[in-house]
């Protein structure tokens, strides 16, 4: 969300969709995947420890062949278009956009919803194909925003002593930078490292080497701001900018990017940074997202780039959703800032949480204040941290142990919990913070915008240490919420004192353990490592599974599937199998299948399976049950339907 500032003023973006783009009416149709129900079954089971396919993360071409749209879908969503008038482009690597361009009349004829706002519902471009489209953005849908706070303006900083001890290992700043912090009560990157357990990375060699992190961006940055930083700290990171429809324009933006990028250089200096930067429009928030998980070259993906859920609205967000799924199965970490607004994300003097950041498949970073006696959750005149409950998701299970409970909060089924915010902190109140180098100056920055590139750091230097063994950890919130059941203080600094109520607007008070004005807390060093054991082990677990049949996946610790055994059966025969869960008294589970043969079919209360088998084939049945309160649990099985057996005649 965007704050006011102090000493600097936010610039309006360079950026913009160009001329031809608007004048064609460009825009992007969102693809439904292939069996929507099987990816999030496969996304769920990829990453839960003791799943068989825990860790069994599929490239972007398997991803394609298995949830991507079908060639014969995607014929059919063109010629619809063609149809129209407009002209659809190549589809995506992962089989989930099309880039659509026409003239404006024609493309307001074919997408009858609104416009103005990303939340476009299914447009009406055949009744033959509204099914196989999510969403469509157009360009001039509006697009998130960025918060940068500035908190001292440049400085003389050769008249200032520097006040801050620097770490002995590391990257290190040069004197300018270290007086710079003194001055405008800032940190350092080796400071910051110090504080949360790097520089025990850096002590042993590590500083993100072979580990690249992509940025998202709508907006450029000055090169020339990046080369003074690293000249400073002595750094040779390399920065790859891959323009996305376009790109982001030219100049020095209002300092988002490169405040993204210095903080990544300053505490992961070995990693590769590639910056994806799209025009500031609604087609290039979403397009810029579908080209990193189609790309798939980064092992850490970091936004500090949001909007409010209510703004941002269901359709849009169920075609990120899409993608999020994508990053999870494919095993990258993506992390996202949690807003600068508190309590009151939308600015309306109501509770609300921001997305990307509330999406269960994203790991949402709040921001605290960095004192010497410890963090506090940071809420000052300059903005508060993002926290609350999401009106769109229902709650993870793995936050289900560690979870607030809830009230009177709604996110699309009566009595369902729901999705909570930020899942873990760190500094980012801009009265304590980061040194970045913007504007041919050294300033003090700050808001959740930089702590979500510090966590993506901190991933990258555990995913290149050898804890990790040369396996990227992946999606984190199910480790992450493990490693604090398991051994909290070992993990994580508990931050108790503080709230992110805003405007008048009530918050979430930090406490022990778990809470929404800070998460799990801040990370020590230990958390690294923590997260690194269930990446080896669940890498030697897939070695170990593949080629096995498929068994039972239970996504909760209270709803169970049972573990059938591979089926046969023959065309023709009656079927009446019975998939049943164990389940706290008192709920309702709704089941759901995916990839039953032809003929037979699920019932959704009972979990019984029967029809007549129709064919011979032989195919993965993927089954879901949910218990209304967000818990889940899937099983997966071959069923093989054998030919009718034939008995010779009788001479």
């Amino acid at each position: 969300m965007t704050l006011a500032l102090t000493a600097l003023a936010l610039l309006g973006s360079s950026a913009s969709a160009s001329a031809s783009a608007q004048a064609a009416g460009g825009a992007t149709v969102a693809l439904a995947p292939r069996n929507a129900g099987a990816l999030t079954a496969y996304a769920g089971a990829v990453t839960t420890p003791g799943s068989p396919v825990y860790h069994r993360y599929l490239t972007v071409a398997e991803f394609a062949r298995r949830f991507g749209a079908g060639p014969a879908a995607i014929a059919r969503v063109r010629s619809a278009l063609s149809g129209e008038g407009l002209r659809a482009g190549a589809v995506s690597a992962n089989g989930l956009a099309l880039p659509v361009t026409g003239t404006v009349a024609a493309a307001h004829h074919a997408f009858t919803t609104a416009m103005a706002r990303r939340d476009a519902a299914s447009p009406s471009i055949g009744d033959g194909v509204a099914g196989l489209v999510q969403a469509v953005i157009p360009a001039d849908a509006t697009p998130p925003t960025a918060a940068v706070i500035v908190h001292r303006p440049a400085m003389d900083a050769t008249d200032v002593t520097a006040s801050a001890t620097t770490a002995p290992t590391g990257p290190q700043p040069c004197p300018v930078a270290q007086a710079a912090g003194a001055g405008a009560a800032g940190y350092t990157a080796n400071q910051i490292a110090s504080a949360y357990g790097m520089s025990d990375y850096y002590a042993n060699g590590d500083e993100g080497s072979n580990v690249s992190i992509a940025l998202y961006e709508l907006e450029p940055f000055s090169a020339a701001d990046v080369a003074a930083y690293q000249s400073c700290y002595g750094s040779d990171t390399d920065v790859r900018v891959i323009p996305v429809d376009g790109g982001a324009g030219v100049g020095a933006g209002s300092g988002e990017a490169a405040m993204d990028v210095e903080t990544v250089i300053g505490l992961a200096p070995r990693a590769t940074i590639k910056v994806y930067e799209g025009p500031d429009n609604g087609l290039g928030a979403y397009d810029t997202y579908s080209r990193i998980v189609s790309d798939d070259s980064a092992q850490v993906i970091s936004t500090s780039w949001g909007q409010c859920e209510a703004l941002e609205g269901a359709v849009s967000t169920a075609a990120e959703n899409t993608l999020f799924q994508e990053a999870a199965v494919q095993g990258q970490s993506l992390l996202a800032s949690a807003g600068d607004q508190g309590s009151d994300d939308c600015g309306d003097h109501q509770q609300s949480v921001d997305d990307p950041a509330s999406q269960p498949w994203v790991t949402a970073v709040g921001a605290t204040s960095l004192q010497a006696t410890g963090d506090l959750v940071w809420n000052n005149s300059l903005g508060a941290t993002g926290g609350g409950v999401s009106r769109l998701w229902g709650r993870p299970v793995y936050q289900n142990q560690l979870a607030v409970p809830q009230s009177g909060v709604s996110c699309g089924v009566s009595g369902q919990a729901c999705r909570e915010v930020p899942d873990l902190s760190i500094d980012g109140d801009p009265t304590t913070g980061y040194i970045a180098y913007y504007l041919g100056a050294w300033r003090a920055v700050g808001g959740s915008s930089v702590a979500a590139p510090a966590i993506a750091a901190l991933t990258a230097l555990a995913d290149a240490s050898p804890a990790c063994a040369g396996h990227s950890i992946g999606f984190l919130n199910t480790d992450l919420y493990r490693a604090a059941a398991a051994n909290y203080a070992a993990n994580f600094h508990d931050v108790t004192a503080g709230t992110n109520g805003f405007d008048s607007v009530a918050g979430f008070a930090a406490g022990p353990g778990y809470d929404m004005a800070s998460g799990l807390g801040t990370p020590r060093a230990s958390l690294g490592p923590s997260l690194c054991r269930d990446a080896v082990s669940g890498a030697a677990a897939a070695t170990s599974s593949a080629g096995h049949s498929p068994q039972a996946v239970t996504a909760s610790s209270t709803l169970r599937l049972g573990r059938p055994r591979n089926r046969a059966s023959r065309v023709g025969a009656p079927v009446h199998v019975r998939l049943a869960a164990s389940h706290p008294p008192g709920l309702t589970l709704t089941y759901s299948a995916t990839g039953l043969p032809r003929g037979l079919s699920i019932n959704r209360r009972t979990g019984l399976v029967s029809g007549r088998p129709g064919t011979a084939q032989s195919s993965t049945v993927h089954v879901r049950v949910t218990d209304g309160r967000g818990d889940i649990a899937t099983v997966a099985f071959r069923w093989t339907i054998r030919p009718v057996r034939r008995r010779p005649a009788k001479p």
